[in-house]
């Protein structure tokens, strides 16, 4: 096995073009959250009993806050494995050009 290998090229660019995609969802996903969109109010981690849980603002704002700082957090878990797959790539991309054909 090659110094720095850990993943191949066709997996390395697949986990790219899927952390791409995740990164941009899920910071739109968080803009939307903290826009406080009702289209996600279902989607919120709120316990819908009473009428007072539902009605109060402070409650749901922070819900929505809460829920936005979490997708944030997976777009940056998604950058981070944005970042080891060009890596990754890069290394089978150099370990390409002495391979002998």
């Amino acid at each position: 096995m090659a110094k720095g290998k850990l993943i191949g090229p066709k997996c390395s660019q697949c986990c790219m073009i899927t952390s791409v995609w995740g990164v941009i969802m899920f910071c739109l996903m968080g803009g939307a959250y903290f826009l406080h969109s009702p289209a996600l109010y279902d989607d919120l981690p709120v316990v819908y009993t009473t009428w007072s849980t539902i009605s109060n603002r402070t409650i749901i704002f922070e819900a929505y806050e809460e829920t936005g700082i979490n997708c944030f957090i997976a777009a940056g878990l998604y950058l981070v494995v944005f970042v080891f797959s060009f890596w990754q790539y890069r290394v089978n991309k150099s370990l390409q050009a002495y391979t002998i054909r």
